[in-house]
């Protein structure tokens, strides 16, 4: 990382911006794309991409979905039963939580091929295999892969699959722990 990228994050931190207004004039900002939870910004000269909460949904929906993607990355880092995915998992610099504001590398775009249509079969049966629920769910479009500087697939929108894995966790521990659930009853 380089000292610019890294004053970046600090100022981000240090000011804990909202939207991409309040970046300028210190920094130039170029938008990217947006999505139903979030707009993503690309950092010109820095090589970064930042993510704020959208508006087209209720704002505790748009945080949780960044609380999530930034919580199944890191699982995506660590948790054996998704290590399979660690390869593809983003490199998350910075999640303000409270905010809901991600900051991370900007990854090549993907071009549509029979190669990445490939790829997708391949990723959306690993995910199935781990997360049962994300049978119907998963959109393995083109715009939510990235490539990285060796060319390798990137996961770049994994906020739903944060938020199906949350709820497949959350049923495996109700399902381990009854007593829980008999406490919840008498109350």
């Amino acid at each position: 990382m380089t000292y610019k990228q890294r004053a970046f994050i600090n100022y981000v931190k240090r000011t804990r911006p909202r939207t991409a207004e309040d970046l300028q004039p210190r920094y130039r900002v170029s938008y990217l794309d947006s999505g139903a939870f979030r707009q993503t910004f690309e950092i010109l000269g820095l090589g970064l991409v930042i993510k704020f909460p959208g508006f087209l949904n209720p704002r505790r929906d748009n945080l949780y979905h960044a609380q999530c993607e930034a919580r199944v990355v890191r699982c995506m880092k660590h948790n054996p039963k998704l290590v399979t995915l660690k390869r593809y998992a983003p490199m998350i610099l910075h999640h303000d939580r409270g905010r809901g504001v991600t900051i991370m590398p900007k990854y090549r775009k993907v071009k549509y091929s029979q190669a990445f249509k490939g790829f997708r079969d391949t990723f959306e049966d690993m995910l199935v295999d781990l997360i049962p629920s994300m049978r119907y769910i998963f959109d393995g479009g083109v715009c939510n892969f990235g490539c990285d500087e060796r060319g390798h697939y990137i996961l770049l929108d994994a906020g739903l699959l944060g938020e199906k894995y949350e709820r497949t966790r959350i049923r495996e521990w109700a399902q381990a722990h009854p007593e829980y659930d008999s406490l919840q009853q008498e109350n």
